[in-house]
């Protein structure tokens, strides 16, 4: 009797503790799977928060891109105008230089020209002019002594085959230096009248002893070089 009460016990303390066990496993799995849930959420505002900061990352890393490649342009461009300023203030000063150089050039061979020992390199105009009279002035409606006419060309010469022609008369206002004030060289640019028209008479001053090769001979004076690039405009 004793030992089937034992067995009796053990029985329904078996039947009890499978009671506890059905009861908790629900709450067991349950509590899995919300932890499952929440371990995915997790995840998901953690990869959430990757992606928000990896492109917070790469937004950074685009504007200071930006201004560093603004810098530069900017610095580029203010290199390049204080290249070009340095360019233009260096042609100009070769000019003045070279100009001066042309001037006193021109200035010693004028003094030499006028001794004994040079005075057979006289310049040759190949053409010969008078002062207008008052009857001509009156009729061409400027002053005497604002003109001179043409009166002989000689045939074959530059003034010639520069296109002076006899009567035509020379406009003094834009001719003033051509009267015997010239060396071998020169280019000599008149102003001409004739008849109605209003031409350009253009040719090389020759010198009376040598017909090419003359020692006394000026070459061109210097031109100012013009620059043939300008700084780029700014980008919008």
């Amino acid at each position: 009797m004793q030992q089937f009460g034992r067995s009796l016990a053990a029985v329904a303390l078996g039947v009890l503790i499978g009671i506890a066990v059905s009861r908790l496993t629900g709450p067991v799995a349950q509590a899995q799977a919300t932890n499952t849930k929440q371990d995915e959420l997790v995840g998901a505002i953690e990869k959430l928060l990757d992606d928000k900061l990896a492109k917070a990352r790469k937004e950074m890393r685009d504007e200071i891109s930006k201004d560093v490649k603004g810098q530069i342009d900017a610095n580029n461009k203010q290199i390049l105008a204080t290249a070009l300023t340095l360019q233009k203030t260096l042609r100009e000063s070769l000019y003045e230089v070279a100009l001066r150089a042309w001037s006193f050039e021109r200035t010693l061979k004028t003094l030499l020209l006028q001794t004994p020992l040079f005075s057979e390199h006289v310049p040759v105009l190949g053409f010969k002019a008078e002062k207008l009279t008052d009857g001509d002035a009156n009729e061409l409606g400027i002053k005497p002594s604002d003109g001179f006419r043409i009166t002989h060309v000689v045939a074959g010469s530059a003034a010639e085959k520069g296109g002076a022609r006899i009567d035509d008369v020379i406009v003094a206002s834009e001719s003033s230096a051509w009267a015997g004030s010239q060396l071998p060289g020169e280019r000599l640019k008149l102003s001409v009248r004739r008849g109605r028209k209003q031409l350009t008479v253009e040719f090389i001053v020759e010198c009376k002893k040598c017909s090419d090769g003359c020692s006394f001979r000026l070459d061109e004076p210097p031109k100012l070089q013009t620059g043939s690039k300008s700084p780029p405009p700014d980008e919008k």
